[in-house]
């Protein structure tokens, strides 16, 4: 072998080192990332708790508070909320279904308050919510938070949604549970909401 072809293999020896040091980690990262997705997420812990009252002249209102104890996040949609409310008699449950005006197509519920109108010919009422939560991660909806609790509207995050818009559709194709959460029954009624 030439003086030249040695000189050339020795400079090759050091760039197919690397070459294999780059292979080899680039498949131990694609697995503990493959790993982390699949690793299953703990189930939520929520509460629905009664905040107070807010009477207004022609209906009364119930403040309804959902606390996330986590560890999994948990999300809402419009129709996730129902009002169950006792007849005076107290022999039939009556079922009144409401909207929760909340943005398309998910909005995480933690921290927040919801006003749930009450039956004026109420006797015994409660709230009951209904929820999602994935079992696993979703990369896209974790990437898409993560810009909205990190990016302010504006130029920079436009800019940033278009560049990860072909890997990214802002939402999972679907969740995997539902679960739902009841406050106890309260026979306290506002004034404005109690029998007539």
């Amino acid at each position: 072998m030439s003086m030249s072809a040695q000189a050339l293999d020795q400079r090759r020896r050091p760039i197919l080192r690397w070459l294999w040091v780059f292979a080899v980690l680039a498949v131990v990262s694609v697995a503990a990332a493959t790993r982390w997705i699949r690793q299953p997420l703990p189930a939520p812990v929520v509460a629905l708790t009664l905040n107070g009252f807010r009477t207004t002249s022609s209906n009364s209102y119930a403040i309804i508070a959902m606390t996330n104890l986590g560890p999994t996040r948990v999300y809402l949609r419009g129709d996730s909320w129902q009002l169950e409310f006792e007849t005076e008699d107290g022999r039939a449950t009556n079922r009144s279904y409401f909207r929760v005006s909340l943005p398309y197509p998910y909005e995480q519920s933690e921290g927040r308050d919801f006003l749930v109108a009450l039956h004026a010919g109420a006797n015994r009422w409660r709230v009951v919510g209904w929820y999602e939560w994935m079992d696993h991660r979703d990369p896209e909806l974790e990437a898409v938070e993560w810009l909205e609790r990190h990016l302010k509207e504006g130029a920079l995050r436009r800019a940033v949604e278009w560049a990860l818009s072909p890997f990214l559709d802002g939402r999972p194709e679907q969740f995997e549970l539902y679960g739902s959460v009841a406050t106890p029954w309260f026979s306290d009624l506002p004034p404005a909401s109690a029998p007539q």
